[in-house]
């Protein structure tokens, strides 16, 4: 298991939170994302192949339906671009060698592929989870033992309960900034002083809680 811990000026106050990943948690991600990949690389195939099919009057046109395609793009997943202009004549039959297009039809040509390390870093973002709480002196209460706290007040549920709160954009945001920005420490299984969390579920879903002492 590996977490560090972080203090936050927050509307309620400032609260000490703790970044935890475990193994397990990190192998939860990492399946469930690949089920993700899976379904990505189906649907946009489709979606490039749709607009390998279409064609645009100019390249704006062209250009404009890509960027309104790639709304919702995973970020781990890379599309490949090209913008082709075919010659366009005007009348019926075959033009003759040295006539002049009267216009041209844009087409896209897109490949769309999967950029594993960025797999890789979505899926250390999604095996992070916080526990919060506003003692921010470990010595009074460790990050052990707030992890411990957590656990015997129900953590699964109360966790879940989470996604509804105000603040959970804010902490996912700060479990993306966290699974980047400290790579490094995770990645060397940085640690305070402390035994392990051994007794923690390895399987609680990425969310949040605040212990709040007295």
């Amino acid at each position: 298991m590996q977490w560090f811990r972080r203090e936050l000026e927050l509307p309620q106050g400032t609260e000490r939170w703790v970044i935890v990943r475990t193994t397990a948690s990190l192998q939860q991600a990492q399946k469930s994302l690949q089920r993700q990949v899976s379904r990505a690389q189906t649907s946009w195939a489709q979606k490039c192949w749709h607009l390998s099919n279409r064609r645009f009057a100019c390249e704006a046109d062209a250009r404009a339906a890509l960027e309104r395609e790639l709304k919702g793009k995973p970020t781990w997943l890379e599309v490949e671009v090209k913008f082709v202009a075919h010659p366009h004549h005007a009348g019926k039959g075959r033009p003759r060698k040295d006539a002049r297009p009267a216009t041209h039809h844009w087409q896209i040509v897109a490949t769309a592929t999967v950029n594993q390390v960025g797999v890789d870093e979505e899926a250390l973002r999604k095996a992070c989870f916080i526990v919060g709480t506003n003692v921010l002196d470990p010595a009074l209460l460790t990050d052990q033992a707030l992890m411990l706290t957590y656990k015997e007040q129900g953590g699964v549920e109360r966790g879940f309960r989470f996604l509804k709160d105000p603040l959970a954009p804010f902490v996912f945001g700060l479990c993306e900034e966290t699974a980047t920005s400290h790579r490094a420490e995770f990645d060397h299984g940085v640690v305070p002083a402390g035994l392990p969390l051994s007794g923690i579920s390895a399987t609680d879903p990425p969310g949040g809680d605040r212990a709040n002492h007295p």
